[in-house]
């Protein structure tokens, strides 16, 4: 029942992420150079911090070391990888880029952790990824968190 719950919410997930990732990627990765000496928007935040932790958080719906897991891990490191292309070129001087790149860098460590097959460190990474994504959320975003994030822990807001 567990599991089919939270396929249930992870399909939701996919499918409200779907038309807002597409949506909001063209002003991304089409920023202007006015758009960059203005700093990163909180939209623009919130989808890349989506984008390095969303499929981070489904790893664990899968069983340990499976080739369903891989891929998945696989596909994260890439999404990381992306983000982290699109903010440093993008955002070279801004703050919130910064703290983004930080976040990126703990979540492709974790991910390469359960790449080689370390699980017993995955609950110390998680946490250390909570706690920065607490802080950009409350720094940047009135604590307003990812929805992979709100659905996958059932905090709604940061500050709470």
């Amino acid at each position: 029942m567990k599991k089919i719950t939270l396929a249930l919410a992870f399909s939701l997930l996919l499918i409200g992420c779907a038309s807002a990732s597409e949506s909001a990627k063209t002003p991304i990765t089409d920023a202007s150079s006015e758009e960059k000496n203005e700093g990163m928007s909180e939209d623009s935040i919130l989808l890349y911090m989506e984008l390095i932790t969303g499929k981070y958080l489904t790893v664990d719906m899968y069983e340990k070391d499976s080739t369903r897991q891989l891929e998945v891990i696989t596909k994260a490191l890439l999404d990381v990888d992306s983000a982290v292309s699109e903010i440093e070129e993008e955002y070279p001087d801004d703050q919130a880029a910064k703290e983004l790149l930080k976040l990126a860098d703990a979540v492709e460590v974790a991910l390469n952790k359960l790449l080689i097959g370390e699980h017993a460190t995955k609950g110390s990474y998680s946490e250390k990824t909570g706690e920065i994504i607490g802080d950009i959320s409350r720094t940047y975003l009135d604590g307003e968190l990812p929805p992979s994030v709100r659905i996958h822990t059932g905090v709604e807001n940061a500050n709470n």
